[in-house]
Formats: structure tokens, C-alpha cells, sequence
């Protein structure tokens, strides 16, 4: 397996993910808590370091929807929720992008959901990944694509 800087959680499919990621209520409560104000400067913040990342491997998502999209709607729950094509994803940043979840930013959650194609009549799920400070929840085909990188991440 690839040595990450955080624990890695792993469930078996989209239900048992989407079952797990649902019951985050520790992390929701603290996020409620921030002040409105405070909560939207954090969330922008995060979505354009996260942005600043992506955007020289993937290009902007706003041209490169086919590849990637960012849902920068803002809900007030603490999640930046992003779509990618699994073969487009770039693993090697996952280490750089969960970094980005410390300090003001630690209580937030940066959420991937991987696809066959980005096209609206293909969009078949290939895994998901959830990114909080210090771990992440994985599914098992994240994880046996992480182990089978040919080098540490």
C-alpha cells in the first residue's frame, strides 16, 4: 500500500462510502458552528488553493469538463464536493491536496467522486475519495489504485 501523510479508511463500495461519509456528524456540528462569514471566507479560500493545484494538470474546470468539475456552490456544510474522470485523476496530488486541510481549513472535507467519463450518459461511478485533516475515506477500487502506483505518493 502507498504511504500516505494521513490514515487511510477503506469501505467496500458506493453504498457502504456513502453511508460512512453520511455519518460525519462530529464534523458537520463544528463546521455549523463557525460564523456564516467566517465559514464562506474558509470555503473560498479552500476552493482556490484547491483550484491553484488542479487547474496546471487539468486545466481550468470551467474549460475542461470533460476531464474535471469543481461544484463551487456553497452550502455551508464544509464540503468542497469535485467530479473527475478516473483516468484523468492526478493521485500524486492527494498528499498536497489533504495538506490543504489544516488551520482554519482543518474541519473541512474535500470530496472526489470518480467516473469512467465525465459525459452525463456515461457518467458510470468508479470510486470516491473524502479527504479530512490527518485521514481519508477510501473506496477499495481508490485504494487498489493507490497501491498499484509505481512509486510512493
Amino acid at each position: 500500500m502507498t504511504a500516505f501523510p494521513f490514515h487511510l479508511e477503506i469501505v467496500k463500495d458506493q453504498a457502504d462510502f456513502q453511508a460512512r461519509f453520511e455519518n460525519e456528524d462530529e464534523r458537520v456540528a463544528i463546521v455549523a458552528a463557525q460564523p456564516n462569514e467566517q465559514h464562506a471566507d474558509i470555503d473560498m479560500a479552500l476552493v482556490e488553493q484547491i483550484e491553484a493545484l488542479l487547474a496546471p494538470r487539468l486545466g481550468h474546470w470551467e474549460q475542461n469538463l470533460d476531464t474535471w468539475w469543481h461544484n463551487i456552490d456553497y452550502y455551508g456544510d464544509g464540503v468542497r464536493g469535485l467530479a473527475a474522470r478516473w483516468d484523468a485523476f492526478p493521485w500524486d496530488l492527494l498528499p498536497q491536496l489533504a495538506l490543504l486541510l489544516c488551520g482554519p481549513q482543518k474541519d473541512f472535507c474535500i470530496l472526489f467522486n470518480l467516473y469512467e467519463s465525465m459525459a452525463a450518459d456515461d457518467g458510470i461511478w468508479r470510486g470516491a475519495i473524502a479527504l479530512y485533516h490527518e485521514r481519508a475515506l477510501v473506496t477499495e477500487s481508490v485504494a487498489k489504485a493507490l497501491g498499484s502506483l509505481d512509486r510512493p505518493i
